[in-house]
């Protein structure tokens, strides 16, 4: 139905944020490490255990939370979680901070792949599933490539650009105003996430 390919296009958008909150701290870390004088340890931390180790622990239990409570409601607490502490990120101070931060983007994003495959193969029927997913999936690589080349441009012309912001945008360095760019929307489609009509579970 119409209404099935909006779902579709809302959880291609928050999976496409999901990639791109999670990969633009790679470009931005030079950036980051200049500012907050972290070590090479300290920014490798960043850039990996501190997402990955509770994104990979949280994974199978949120599938199983997944198969009890509302999938909309728990897909969008999960974006509104991983989108705010993406945007929160921008206002770290140090290295205890901001891992706290990814911590909290690696604890938001364990809902996504669970949550969104789970209503996908409700929305639609079993013949469609495979190109469904695939469609989903696309967004991965998408959301990948959007955030090296959005970091890449926020870092090379962000004194340029931020005049066209509101507030005093232009005392933010780089580094805090592209989290804070991709954090925002994200928020403001979990409002759209948390409206969507829950589709039966099948018996």
């Amino acid at each position: 139905t119409p209404y099935a390919y909006y779902a579709l296009f809302l959880l291609v958008l928050a999976n496409l944020f999901n990639y791109l909150d999670r990969h633009i701290v790679s470009i931005l870390a030079p950036a980051i490490q200049a500012e907050l004088h972290l070590t090479d340890a300290e920014i490798g931390f960043l850039l990996g255990t501190a997402f990955a180790v509770l994104y990979g622990v949280l994974g199978i239990p949120m599938g199983r939370i997944a198969d009890v409570l509302s999938r909309k409601r728990l897909m969008a607490g999960g974006l509104a979680l991983w989108s705010g502490m993406t945007a929160l990120a921008g206002a770290a101070t140090g290295f205890l901070s901001l891992s706290a931060a990814r911590v909290g983007v690696g604890l938001g994003e364990a809902t996504a792949n669970p949550v969104s495959h789970s209503l996908l193969c409700d929305y639609f029927p079993a013949r469609n599933r495979s190109a469904v997913l695939g469609c989903y999936l696309a967004s991965v690589y998408l959301g990948i490539g959007i955030s090296l080349v959005l970091g890449g441009l926020l870092i090379q012309h962000w004194s340029s650009w931020c005049g066209s912001f509101p507030g005093n945008a232009c005392s933010l360095s780089s580094w805090r105003a592209g989290f804070l760019i991709v954090g925002i929307p994200g928020l403001l489609l979990a409002i759209l996430i948390a409206f969507l009509r829950e589709p039966p579970r099948p018996h």
